[in-house]
């Protein structure tokens, strides 16, 4: 110990300010026993502390204490659960809770249970941060009790409750709760469609239309009818068709009563009285009451036929002529008529054709109250009041009510 000695001598040249300085690394210590524990440091060779089972050295007795456990776990810190030793009690007391799922620190919050207190404070500071949030919704609805963060969403809020509709398109006076509405809207107008199909480049005006697009693509049919087993890309088509099932017709027309099944086909309706036609052709100005029979028209300027015959190779612009066509090949016309010897060759011309037989007439005008089996008849005696001819011919001036009289002039 001579030599350790003399390293404590030299440390205690300095002044009195500086008396418990390391004389090899210039580090001062608050007291005498502190200096002495660091001169061991530098002296690393020397580890007076040494264990009679092992003899591994230590620079520090609490260092030997805890190695000596390691040799004592069998006893002391043994799992009876899974036989593993742990070298103190703290680390068989944390390696228990987990195994027996204890979580003695709960949450008086939302009784969640925590291993340790350190997580129970972390887990805290989330409601912490839930009640600063709440402080922040000042704004808040008079009729529901809603709040908002801002007064600008309260206030395109209330039009929920009042009915306003604050923006108005330019072009056909349509109202909107929401601006994203009005330009979503506007798209229909000026054509734009801003989404393209990365398979195909075919473009969209919405992304969801794009979406429901891009399974068609990838065959994706998750939703399925639990009657026929037909399946859907979409859920919203499932719920429709499932009505085919029911036979429910929510969506009530309140000029005529008619009833249907889906909310798009009374909005197609509802043109009927309005004569409205929101979807205008780029190439020729014709409009549209369905965005449909837009597409459909649209083939006859760009040549589209996307509907093939797989056994001739052959193209259609309409699925109907398809079918059509199709009766070449195989014969018969599949949909028969109970009532009389008539058959056809698609369902709803069956359809159509059963109205004959039943008398009924659904399709009532609003301004004289005629009603008609067909929708094209009560179109065809509107313009008895409006003299309107909307399908213009783009060879010369003559105009049709019909879009048939059209395509066979």
């Amino acid at each position: 110990m001579a030599k350790y000695e003399e390293d404590l001598y030299n440390s205690k040249q300095c002044d009195n300010v500086l008396s418990n300085q390391c004389s090899k690394c210039d580090k001062n210590f608050p007291n005498n026993e502190q200096l002495k524990e660091h001169i061991r440091i530098h002296k690393w060779r020397v580890r007076p502390y040494q264990c009679n089972q092992c003899e591994e050295g230590f620079l520090k007795y609490s260092h030997l204490k805890t190695h000596l456990m390691i040799h004592t776990a069998e006893e002391h810190c043994q799992c009876s659960q899974c036989g593993e030793s742990f070298s103190n009690n703290n680390q068989l007391h944390e390696h228990l809770q987990i195994n027996t799922r204890k979580r003695p620190y709960q949450c008086c919050q939302c009784d969640k249970g925590f291993l340790n207190i350190s997580h129970l404070k972390r887990h805290m500071m989330t409601h912490t941060k839930e009640k600063e949030h709440h402080k922040q919704e000042q704004y808040i609805c008079s009729q529901c009790g809603k709040s908002f963060l801002k007064n600008r969403y309260l206030r395109s809020h209330m039009a929920i409750h009042t009915g306003e509709k604050p923006y108005q398109c330019s072009q056909c006076k349509k109202a909107f709760l929401l601006n994203g509405s009005l330009k979503r809207h506007m798209r229909i107008h000026t054509g734009e469609r801003p989404y393209q199909c990365s398979n195909c480049n075919k473009n969209f005006s919405l992304k969801s239309v794009l979406k429901s697009h891009m399974k068609r693509h990838t065959g994706e049919k998750t939703f399925q009818c639990s009657h026929c087993d037909k399946d859907f890309f979409e859920n919203k088509n499932l719920i429709s068709h499932m009505r085919t099932h029911t036979g429910e017709k929510p969506y009530q027309c309140r000029q005529c009563n008619n009833a249907f099944s889906c909310n798009s086909s009374l909005k197609n309706h509802l043109r009927t009285h309005t004569l409205e036609k929101p979807y205008q052709c780029s190439y020729c100005k014709m409009a549209f009451r369905e965005s449909g029979n837009l597409n459909v028209h649209l083939r006859i300027h760009t040549g589209e036929k996307p509907y093939k015959c797989s056994q001739c190779n052959k193209a259609f612009r309409l699925n109907s002529q398809l079918l059509r066509h199709l009766i070449s090949h195989n014969g018969g016309k599949p949909y028969q008529c109970g009532h009389c010897d008539k058959a056809f060759i698609e369902n709803r011309d069956l359809t159509r054709h059963m109205i004959i037989h039943s008398g009924e007439k659904r399709y009532q005008c609003s301004q004289c109250n005629n009603a008609f089996a067909r929708n094209t008849q009560l179109i065809r005696h509107l313009v008895t009041h409006t003299g309107d001819k909307p399908y213009k011919c783009i060879h010369c001036d003559k105009a049709f009510i019909e879009k048939q009289e059209l395509i066979c002039h």
